[in-house]
């Protein structure tokens, strides 16, 4: 089993400033957690509808990152320090929308799946 990426499990207080590409892996990781992998032939934008679609209260963050990923790794952007701070306080805003107030204890995830 791979070890989960470093933006998947900083702790709530960690202040680290993630990459642009070490959140979306951490969104990647929390996808399949929830039972939501990325499929091989989706796109970053085809993942995010997905995501959208089955997960309620997360469409500006999963769009705000999912734009900032495809703007770096598919468009050679550099994401200005501003923005990604921004991109990294909506990281946070989403994991703990996903785990509720469970924490990471192996708790069922807290974010409504529909």
């Amino acid at each position: 089993m791979l070890a989960p990426p470093v933006a998947a499990v900083a702790a709530e207080e960690d202040t680290r400033i993630f990459t642009v590409r070490e959140i979306y892996q951490g969104l990647l990781w929390e996808g399949r957690r929830v039972g939501l992998p990325r499929r091989e032939p989706e796109t970053p934008y085809e993942y995010q509808d997905k995501l959208v679609g089955r997960l309620e209260g997360v469409t500006p963050e999963l769009r705000a990152i999912t734009r900032a990923y495809v703007e770096e790794r598919y468009g050679g952007a550099r994401i200005p320090a501003e923005e990604l701070r921004l991109v990294n306080r909506l990281w946070r805003r989403l994991r703990s929308a996903l785990w509720g107030d469970s924490g990471h204890d192996g708790a069922r995830p807290g974010a409504v799946l529909s």
